[in-house]
């Protein structure tokens, strides 16, 4: 899986540059739960890139979601595209994540 993670502040903003599959997802599973284990808990997702994501995709996500949020945490999304978001949409996981616009909204949330 390709993405890059920037930090701002105490914000870590990790941009997905492919879909979110069940070939790929170890990768993310493993980033998430490195910023876990060192307390950067503060998480902003740029989903711009993504055109697909699999439940693979989305039990990661969500299962991370609570573990952030029990830290004090969030993991949030941003820059979604028309298809993904239906995903979120249709499954109703758009009502348990917070979704933005844009990272830079994201951010000023946090």
């Amino acid at each position: 899986m390709e993405f890059v993670v920037q930090e701002r502040e105490n914000i870590h903003i990790i941009s997905v540059k492919c879909d979110i599959v069940a070939d790929n997802v170890d990768e993310l599973k493993k980033l998430l739960a490195d910023l876990l284990a060192t307390e950067r808990v503060c998480i902003v997702i740029d989903m711009e890139a993504i055109n697909f994501i699999d439940s693979a995709g989305l039990a990661i996500l969500i299962g991370r979601l609570n573990e952030f949020r029990r830290k004090k945490g969030d993991l949030r999304l941003a820059s979604m595209g028309k298809k993904v978001r239906e995903v979120f949409d249709v499954t109703f996981l758009s009502s348990l994540f917070k979704i933005y616009a844009g990272v830079e909204e994201a951010c000023r949330d946090f």
